[in-house]
């Protein structure tokens, strides 16, 4: 993964594909589309809607009179951000006629399970190893000791630290 992402959202007033976003709407801007899939092929972008959901028919814009609904509202983001999207979907909006596009990101999944961790027990019986660990965890416990203890006390006191 790159360091620099993209993600585009807003009401870009253009559906991407007539098919499956438009319930009345003509599309009638194909320089516009075409635009659109130029700025998608030409930095790497995804349309993460259809990532999700492929063929489901859902809009964001609606007219009563005559009634018409359109996707024009939609994110595009860089294809490296595939991986972390965890949902993108639409809620009404309020006193609008477009509705909401929520997407969400988890940068930090992971993988389901029990954390498995091995530990060599015979460095146990290493002084040299010990004596190491038992001076990183001194050190460690004086950085972050509170306040009001200061570090000699933490050498004796047997409550707080011990080794």
């Amino acid at each position: 993964m790159n360091d620099t992402f993209v993600i585009m959202g807003g009401d870009w007033n253009c559906v991407l594909d007539p098919s499956l976003d438009c319930d009345g709407y003509l599309p009638d801007n194909p320089m516009a589309r075409n635009a659109i899939v130029s700025l998608l092929n030409d930095h790497q972008l995804n349309y993460p809607y259809r990532v999700i959901h492929t063929n489901k028919k859902a809009y964001t814009w609606r007219k009563l009179n005559p009634f018409k609904q359109a996707r024009l509202d939609y994110f595009l983001i860089s294809n490296e951000l595939l991986p972390v999207l965890d949902s993108i979907d639409i809620s009404l909006g309020y006193r609008s006629d477009h509705s909401l596009v929520n997407i969400k990101f988890v940068f930090n999944k992971q993988s389901p399970g029990r954390p498995y961790w091995k530990f060599n027990t015979s460095l146990l019986r290493d002084n040299e190893y010990v004596n190491l660990v038992k001076i990183i965890i001194r050190e460690t416990v004086l950085n972050y000791v509170a306040t009001p203890i200061n570090g000699e006390n933490i050498e004796t006191s047997q409550t707080i630290y011990s080794v």
